[in-house]
């Protein structure tokens, strides 16, 4: 959530993070607080983009690698291409693709529900 203090500022005075008190509190952080109260609800935030995958009968291998990959960006990692995927095998093939368009757009988007079009 952006912002708490401009929802209750008697509650939350401040712009900085209420939990790691370091940096301004901004969905970004929200989703990328390096403090490890932080990481109930960021773990909350990985399964819902995979239960949407679900829903739309997706291959079970793409909703795992996009939420590696949403997790890699959380944690601050580089996200590259699936190097460990089978370069032979057709949904493999589709994931590493999918990674690679996903990068040119930002996994900040990703999280959010905003997955590449193409």
């Amino acid at each position: 959530m952006d912002r708490l203090h401009e929802f209750s500022l008697t509650e939350y005075p401040s712009k900085v993070c209420p939990i790691c008190k370091e940096k301004e509190e901004t969905n970004g952080h929200v989703q990328q607080c390096k403090n490890f109260a932080s990481r109930k609800t960021q773990m909350k935030m990985l399964e819902k983009p995979r239960t949407w995958f679900s829903r739309q009968s997706a291959h079970p291998i793409l909703s795992v690698e996009i939420k590696k990959y949403n997790h890699f960006w959380m944690r601050g990692r580089e996200c590259t291409s699936a190097d460990k995927l089978n370069k032979h095998s057709q949904i493999h093939v589709v994931i590493v693709w999918v990674v690679e368009e996903q990068n040119l757009i930002g996994w900040d988007h990703a999280i959010r529900g905003r997955l590449s079009k193409k």
